[in-house]
């Protein structure tokens, strides 16, 4: 997974915690990002990985998980 950005950390992914697992990107993950000019957008991410985490110190190797957030925006103003 490669990831470029400007003005930010680099390389820089959060990890994605379910009940007591925990997900971060794989050696095959790929995240993609899209902005509408109106703020709206769509996030996905494919990939994502369970790793050890203080709530789980045996992480499944076969545990994965693909995702998709969408947001839209909205003027509030009077």
């Amino acid at each position: 997974m490669v990831h470029t950005t400007t003005g930010r950390l680099p390389d820089s992914f959060p990890t994605l915690a379910i009940g007591d697992r925990t997900f971060e990107r794989g050696e095959t993950a790929t995240a993609t990002a899209e902005i509408a000019a109106d703020g709206s957008g769509t996030f996905t991410a494919t990939g994502l990985v369970e790793i050890a985490s203080l709530q789980n110190s045996n992480p499944d190797p076969n545990a994965q998980v693909d995702l998709t957030v969408t947001w839209t925006c909205q003027d509030v103003s009077n």
